[in-house]
């Protein structure tokens, strides 16, 4: 994909080339109908948006009514869905690479945790959880009011 406007995001350009081809037709008199509009534009991105094309595709496909009698036009989702769908994907694309998505919580037992740090809430000495306190025989079932959640972001 050619990035025709060097300040504006790649699929940004190329919606607005793709718009600009689309508006020089129609001054010719050939006005492509909405669902050929977004088929071209599909089929005119990278292989990289292949899964999103295909969703896309596939979303159209179940919401497209039939023809409707009277105005000659199908109705489901228009030329516009599409550009939005395709501009929020770039969008969730460059946050990734800059470091901003793919967050994950991971929980952790207190067997995976160095325990020198801990306070007992039965007895209060360090070293142990309630449920494993020597000193008030341990309390089974709380295994999961134990657990502790961390962050990790790659």
């Amino acid at each position: 994909m050619l990035n025709f406007f060097p300040e504006t995001p790649l699929m940004q350009a190329h919606i607005n080339h793709f718009t600009r081809l689309d508006q020089s037709l129609k001054a010719i008199g050939l006005e492509l109908p909405d669902m050929l509009r977004m088929t071209v534009l599909l089929a005119s991105l990278p292989q990289s948006y292949e899964n999103l094309v295909t969703v896309i595709e596939s979303h159209i496909e179940t919401q497209t009514q039939p023809i409707d009698i009277d105005s000659g036009q199908t109705k489901g989702p228009d030329f516009d869905y599409v550009t939005r769908r395709l501009l929020n994907e770039e969008r969730r694309r460059r946050m990734e690479t800059e470091g901003m998505g793919t967050t994950a919580c991971v929980a952790r037992t207190s067997k995976s945790r160095n325990l020198k740090h801990i306070k007992c809430y039965g007895c209060g000495k360090m070293g142990h959880y309630k449920s494993d306190c020597p000193e008030k025989g341990g309390e089974q079932g709380e295994d999961n009011a134990n657990a502790a959640t961390d962050v990790y972001s790659f």
